[in-house]
């Protein structure tokens, strides 16, 4: 249960800091959780996700999670790589040379968080949905419960 909960606490925080300092089709985003791999987002919401597994504990869900993952992501990550290539030329060239895709080993430099531009890209949103999965589903009851 607690393993469950903390991987959707550092993925829902991984995708809050990368909502907070993306700055969409402004510039390219280097700085903050986009120096330590180039797709935070991608990664919060694998993170949360195992999570989530983890807590309804069904076999099911891990398959249907994985599938999930190895179809949809692949593609999406190497569409999003060509489209900013294309937009950044040799930033994005740069970028790609010293920070890793998706594993969070890059180095970290430090960014202009803010939590306004979190809300504009969709922090709030992902808090309420986060809190009625764990809550609808009366899954919290149930790790209560279970700490107990």
């Amino acid at each position: 249960m607690v393993l469950g909960l903390v991987l959707i606490v550092l993925g829902v925080g991984l995708r809050i800091a990368a909502y907070g300092t993306i700055t969409k089709q402004d510039t390219l985003t280097t700085a903050g959780v986009y120096s330590l791999c180039r797709h935070p987002l991608y990664l919060g919401s694998m993170l949360a996700t195992c999570g989530f597994c983890v807590l309804f504990d069904d076999p099911a869900n891990f398959v249907i999670a994985a599938a999930y993952f190895v179809l949809f992501y692949p593609l999406t990550i190497f569409w999003e790589e060509i489209r900013l290539s294309e937009r950044y030329g040799a930033a994005h060239a740069a970028y790609v040379a010293g920070t890793p895709l998706i594993v969070p080993f890059g180095r970290y430099r430090r960014s202009g968080f803010a939590w306004n531009r979190a809300v504009h890209n969709g922090a709030i949103i992902l808090i309420v949905v986060t809190s009625c999965l764990l809550g609808g589903t009366e899954l919290l009851a149930e790790v209560m419960r279970r700490a107990n």
